[in-house]
């Protein structure tokens, strides 16, 4: 055998001490493990909350003893180590969301130059509140505040609402904390400190004991005039009128087939008559002890008592296609070859069939009315607006030369009787006088945005009210038709009447939402 050389021995040796010297023990961590499912899924902590940290070394250096000379260093740049046991932490973390880390130092205290480090980046995101649902925001009048609802906080960590509202068209950095509400039972609140015709944006705001926070959605509202008030009806409003004996206003619901009776003292719906067809137009009895109406294209006329509240229906041959109403009869325009009849409205019974007609053509009364009790003014659907005397109903007495009225009202001014007429006329009311014998006499036009869409006239005050376009009110003067105030809504406006006595327009409008209507009142001067 040959024998090993010396070098050969000693480079033999050297290599033994290195291996032997790469067999000492070394500090390698396996794993770090976080006691949170939480985290596990999401990836991120909830702020404010515990979870436990552990070090795992690697299986090879867990022999005896060896963890008896093995320290660990915890640290961390945000949040609390609560407890430590070797290595192991329970660790509460930052209520602030951001970014931080654990870092843990290992160090094997029999070889002090042996140590190791890791560090864990962690996220943290809040704990946040649910949000609540900013519903409602209402105001009836300026002097009544804002009504604001919301749904309720569904938790029970929760500490407290505040309620944010900016001057603008959105939450703006202006915000104002205008309340802060500790009762998680309360889901609404008014707010008395509001202007008139002020735009306002409220949010609510939820805090739970944590300190977090969320916020809700947000909703706009404009504040009403001063003087200007909204009675809350949400249906399908078409005509109103008005008791000049009673505290009454008359209104026909299309959707609920209803007949509303308003209290405008107490501004309330007090009664509401179940009539079972569509109410179109209005119109009372003399007496103001009745109401009639009726549905278009409908052969059916309702009357209302308005003492006893009963309902009497007649029916007739033919279509109804308007009335018109004196002290003892009531007059029905109709389809048909009797296209006109008089009613008896004490006895209840039809008086006189008659057939219409001007030159060889039977008429179509898209409308009729009452002038003077003693005349009939027709609007010929495919003619001309004609006057008859109920005294001869063989031929008019006068043609108007107008092509349509949708609207006209009879004034007697002084010495003068003034006819305002809502035409065909796309942008104006047409002021014309007649005489007796009906002669007319051009007076004036007045200007108006858009197509009028109704008038009403306060004769004792000289006051003429136009819905002058979608959302405005004309007030001019029956003096000298000068135009003498302008009133500008949020609401589309579809009809108006007046209580006088108490110098208050009443409105139906409609917001975006055209077929929900509610009432506006304005105070006028």
């Amino acid at each position: 055998m040959e024998l090993i050389s010396r070098d050969k021995l000693i480079l033999l040796l050297i290599t033994i001490m290195l291996v032997l010297a790469g067999c000492k023990d070394s500090l390698v961590i396996e794993d770090f493990l976080i006691g949170s499912e939480f985290y596990n899924k999401a990836g991120y902590f909830i702020g404010n909350t515990k979870v436990d940290f552990t070090v795992k070394l690697a299986e090879d250096l867990l022999v005896e003893g060896f963890e008896q000379d093995v320290v660990y260093q915890w640290s961390c740049n945000g949040g609390e180590i609560i407890s430590k046991d070797k290595n192991t932490i329970t660790y509460l973390t930052p209520q602030i969301p951001g970014d931080y880390y654990i870092n843990v130092r290992v160090i094997n205290n029999r070889d002090k130059d042996e140590e190791i480090n890791y560090k864990f980046p962690f996220a943290v995101r809040g704990n946040y509140p649910d949000k609540v649902f900013l519903k409602e925001v209402e105001n009836k009048s300026v002097e009544s505040g804002v009504q604001i609802s919301w749904s309720p906080y569904p938790k029970d960590d929760f500490y407290a609402y505040k309620i944010l509202r900016s001057n603008n068209l959105y939450i703006d950095n202006k915000l104002e904390v205008i309340a802060e509400i500790e009762n998680p039972r309360s889901t609404s609140y008014v707010d008395y400190e509001v202007a008139s015709d002020q735009h306002y944006t409220y949010q609510i705001m939820v805090i739970n004991r944590l300190g977090y926070f969320s916020l809700s959605n947000e909703r706009i509202i404009k504040t009403w005039s001063t003087g200007t008030k909204e009675i809350s009806i949400e249906e399908n409003l078409v005509d109103i009128i008005k008791d000049p004996i009673r505290s009454r206003f008359y209104i026909s619901n299309k959707s609920q087939e209803q007949l509303l009776v308003l209290d405008s003292q107490r501004e309330e719906i007090i009664k509401r008559v179940q009539l079972d067809i569509i109410p179109n137009k209005l119109l009372l009895s003399r007496d103001n002890n009745s109401i009639f109406s009726f549905s278009p294209e409908s052969k059916e006329l309702v009357e209302i008592d308005l003492l006893t509240w009963q309902i009497h229906k007649y029916n007739f041959d033919e279509k109804i296609m308007d009335i018109a109403i004196n002290e003892d009869y009531l007059y029905l325009s109709l389809k048909g070859e009797y296209n006109l009849l008089k009613f008896n409205i004490k006895e209840k019974k039809i008086e006189n069939k008659i057939k219409l007609s001007r030159k060889g053509r039977l008429l179509s009364g898209e409308r009729i009315a009452f002038i003077r009790d003693k005349y009939l003014l027709i609007d010929d659907s495919f003619g001309d607006v004609l006057i008859y005397s109920l005294d001869n109903l063989s031929q008019p007495i006068s043609n108007l030369g107008i092509l349509s009225i949708k609207k006209f009202i009879l004034a007697k001014l002084s010495e003068e009787e003034l006819l305002y007429i809502i035409g065909e006329y796309p942008d104006y009311v047409k002021v014309i006088g007649i005489d007796e014998d009906f002669n007319q006499n051009f007076k004036e036009v007045l200007s108006t945005a858009s197509y009028p869409r109704d008038f009403v006239l306060d004769n004792q005050n000289g006051l003429l009210f136009i819905v002058c376009d979608d959302k405005s009110i004309c007030t001019f003067s029956t003096k000298d038709n000068t135009l003498v105030d302008k009133i500008s809504l949020k609401n589309y406006i579809y009809r108006i009447d007046l209580d006088i006595e108490n110098k208050q327009i009443y409105l139906l409008t409609s917001s975006s939402e055209l077929t929900k209507n509610n009432i506006v009142v304005i105070d006028y001067e």
